[in-house]
Formats: C-alpha cells, structure tokens, sequence
C-alpha cells in the first residue's frame, strides 16, 4: 500500500540511514527528511521520478549527494542546508525543472561549471560556505531573482585570483566570475551578505565571459 504514498514525512528523527525500498515510492511527490543524523542517501532517490519537492537539511554528517539525483526531472524545490557537502555531484546539473535550491551552511568549495543549466532557478542560497568563485555560467540563468551570497571567502580582484591560482589563474578568468565581476549588485550588497536582486540578462556578464 505504501507505493501509492504520496508525502512522506520524517524529520526531527535519529535516522542515519535510508532503506534502498525507498526508491519504490514512484508516486511520491514530497519528501521530508531534515533534522536526521543522516550520512548518506540511496541511490534508488533518483527512481522518485514524481518528487517536486525534497528537504534534506539539517542533517550534519550528510556530504555528498548520489549522482542518482540528477534523474529527479520534477523536482522543483531542494533545501540541503546545514548539512556537511563539499562538492556537488555533477548530476545535480540535469534538474532542469529546479526553482528553488537552498545550500547554505554547507562546506562548498565549488560549484560545478555546468550550474548554468538550472535555467529555472528562481532562488539560489549559497551563504555560509567555502566559495572564492563561482561558474561563469551562473550569470545566464536570466530567472534568478533572490539570491544570497553572503559569508563566503570570495576573492575579490584579479590580483587575489592570480596570487591564489598563480599561472592557472587566466582559464579560471574565462570559467568562473568573482566579485566584483560576479554582478554588480552582487558586489555592492556582500558586506550585507544578502542580495536581492532583479531578473539577470546578458548584460550583467562581465565582457571576459562573453569572449
């Protein structure tokens, strides 16, 4: 009977880990598993073919994602906040459905180049990391309108990046964006470390990108 389950909920637990069965719910549409003791997931997750919406934060052993997530094609809205990531898979690139993507108080070093493909991200929360740059790609995604970028080591000019990358710092020019180049709105509000800001376009993308 539990296969026609459509939302499952089991925060506030002690769970570390997942039953591989859970990749059965076919029709599930909304999981919530934050505030768990959680280190891993499955990677049946990604046969959840009709979930919009998975919450996974506040599980502090959590660090890494199944590259299975990436087969989520509904999925609309992902909070691993608070968790223990240090590198996104590349997968998480194929949720081309995605809105809503909450990764703050993470161990984030990166993002992957590709992240420019979530097109349809309206809200992307990266505060509380360990970001200095970011993909040039994410500058194209022209839907975002609330982001926060705060508490983050960025590296602010291109002496920081070549005194950080030394000789590898000139491909870096041409695949990632750094404040103050990120976007100017970006720049102005990081001492706040918040950023509201209106619908990106072509034109904030710094002209190194565009060569």
């Amino acid at each position: 009977l539990l296969v026609k389950l459509e939302s499952l909920t089991a925060t506030n637990n002690w769970l570390l880990t997942l039953p591989e069965e859970l990749g059965l719910l076919h029709q599930l549409d909304t999981l919530s598993l934050h505030n768990n003791l959680l280190e891993a997931l499955p990677e049946t997750i990604g046969n959840l073919q009709a979930l919009e919406v998975l919450y996974l934060g506040s599980n502090p052993s959590l660090s890494t994602l199944p590259d299975s997530i990436g087969r989520l094609q509904m999925l609309e809205h992902l909070d691993v906040s608070e968790c223990a990531l240090r590198l996104l898979p590349l997968s998480i690139c194929q949720l081309v459905g995605l809105r809503r993507l909450y990764l703050s108080h993470n161990a984030l070093q990166a993002l992957p180049m590709q992240f420019g493909l979530l097109d349809k991200l309206t809200h992307l929360y990266l505060q509380s990391n360990g970001l200095q740059i970011l993909p040039a790609s994410l500058a194209l995604v022209q839907t975002l309108y609330s982001v926060n970028l705060g508490d983050n080591p960025f590296i602010h000019t291109l002496d920081g990046l070549e005194a950080e990358y030394g000789s590898a710092a000139a491909p870096l020019l041409h695949g990632h964006l750094f404040p103050p180049s990120l976007f100017e709105l970006a720049a102005r509000a990081m001492e706040q470390h918040a950023l509201i800001a209106a619908p990106l376009t072509k034109a904030t993308v710094p002209p190194w990108i565009a060569e």
